[in-house]
């Protein structure tokens, strides 16, 4: 259904796509903004290479979408212009920096973001220069020190200079005009303007193509990127993060992308989805964390059996078509069957099997969830507020299900805890992340994403507009 190629790289300026494809095959994406490495993690790629991002005009490449990646087993390789600032930043996370621009950055010789930006023209246009970065001025004035046209404080003075020249007005010629050279006499200034002209370094481009020769040795030798592995459960860190690539994931359908988002807002026009998913969901999260506090965990066998029936009975393939069509990257696919195949052996076992204290489990039968809620309550000193008791009780006894006191106590704390929530206690869950994550996991997701994108397609031909054709069509400054 899919044929994906497992590695993507984003450029734009710094190196034309038709120059890269003669020296790797990837897929070639405009330079990156903000969600665009969700974008293509839905793709289902290997390893990224981030040369090119926008800049200043938009908002940029997020740390974290960077960081989700890596955590997904995808290998994240920067380079030449916003890679190479990226990489320098989370290098000690994993991602890996290649080139002389992120060489600078990671040793401190270069801060500014600035250093790599540069003014262009369209995409259309070929991304046509019309300043020139700071990286490159520096290392041709180096150049220029070691040919000995140069002195060590001449270049030191010309780079500051440049430097504080606003990044769309930096250029060679500019140089000229610097208070330096127009004190030198004219053969001197015009010796210089013919070394910038003939000895002038593209240090942006050197690094770009030094990057894909890279990436394909690496593809020729290794193969791409580095197998998805199952990520450790998510930390609260992680876990106030996950609405980002939940709603910015692309579920990939025959009629086009469609966004976490737009699932999730077509998702909520089904109240009464909503409302039975909420209460399972609720239910789930609680017992989750009940097992987590006390180290509960899942037998390997009881995992894979459980993960063999789950993929027979939705179809899950094994080349992931199944997983992009619903949005699901391997990382999270298994971390979500884990938390199923958890909760399912939990109810299986019975709380019998858990809780030490036999007549809390009078009211309820093995395969109910309500006791582990009720021992998770007991362990963290939550109480049912009088007044929701009363009502509660009062409510039982009109609908002729009085029970003893005890009974009634029980269930009218786990009936506020689950219409509370987990964040009224201080866990952090999100409804919108677990019924999108279910959606997917489910297989449902699909089902409606194809739904959606044929509504949408149906829309577009009716009002003859086309659909974009790359994942950012934006005309702006890049670096």
């Amino acid at each position: 259904m899919y044929r994906i190629n497992p590695i993507a790289v984003f450029l734009g300026p710094t190196l034309s796509h038709a120059e890269a494809r003669d020296i790797l095959e990837a897929e070639y994406y405009p330079p990156a903004g903000m969600g665009d490495i969700y974008r293509a993690m839905a793709d289902g790629v290997q390893t990224i290479l981030l040369i090119d991002g926008v800049f200043h005009q938009a908002p940029s490449v997020w740390h974290r979408e960077l960081l989700d990646a890596m955590a997904e087993g995808i290998t994240l390789i920067g380079a030449s212009s916003m890679g190479a600032l990226r990489a320098a930043e989370l290098y000690p996370f994993g991602m890996l920096g290649h080139g002389q621009v992120f060489a600078w950055y990671r040793d401190g010789k270069i801060e500014g973001d600035d250093e790599v930006a540069l003014v262009h023209g369209t995409q259309d246009e070929g991304f046509l220069p019309i300043s020139e970065p700071l990286v490159n001025i520096r290392y041709t004035l180096q150049q220029g020190v070691r040919d000995g046209t140069l002195t060590h404080a001449d270049a030191r003075e010309l780079a500051a200079y440049a430097q504080g020249l606003y990044y769309p007005q930096r250029s060679f010629d500019a140089l000229l005009d610097s208070p330096l050279a127009r004190a030198w006499t004219r053969d001197r200034r015009d010796a210089l303007a013919q070394y910038l002209c003939a000895h002038r370094v593209d240090l942006k481009r050197q690094d770009a193509i030094s990057a894909l020769r890279y990436c394909q040795q690496q593809t020729a030798t290794s193969g791409a990127g580095r197998p998805a592995t199952p990520p450790p459960a998510p930390s609260i860190t992680r876990m106030k993060w996950e609405l980002v690539p939940a709603l910015y994931g692309q579920l990939l359908t025959t009629q086009g992308r469609i966004s976490g988002d737009e699932l999730l807002q077509h998702a909520r026009m089904d109240e009464r989805l909503v409302s039975t998913l909420r209460e399972t969901l609720t239910r789930r999260c609680f017992l989750l964390e009940w097992a987590r506090q006390n180290a509960i965990t899942c037998p390997q066998a009881h995992l894979r059996a459980f993960t063999e029936l789950w993929e027979r009975e939705h179809g899950v393939d094994p080349q992931g078509n199944w997983l992009r069509a619903n949005g699901l990257l391997q990382g999270t696919y298994h971390r979500l069957l884990a938390e199923l195949a958890l909760a399912d052996w939990i109810t299986q076992q019975g709380p019998a099997s858990f809780i030490s204290q036999p007549e809390a489990l009078a009211e309820w039968d093995d395969a109910d969830d309500s006791c582990f809620i009720l021992e998770w309550a007991r362990q963290n000193g939550v109480s049912c507020p009088p007044d929701w008791l009363v009502a509660y009780a009062q409510s039982r006894q009109e609908t002729g299900q009085a029970g003893p006191a005890g009974a009634i106590a029980d269930a009218a704390l786990v009936a506020w805890i689950i219409e509370q929530g987990p964040e009224y206690f201080g866990i952090v869950w999100s409804l919108d992340v677990a019924l999108v994550r279910e959606l997917q996991i489910t297989g449902i997701a699909a089902q409606m994403a194809a739904y959606i994108a044929s509504r949408a397609a149906g829309a577009r031909n009716a009002d003859g507009i086309a659909a974009p054709a790359t994942i950012n069509e934006r005309e702006q400054a890049h670096v």
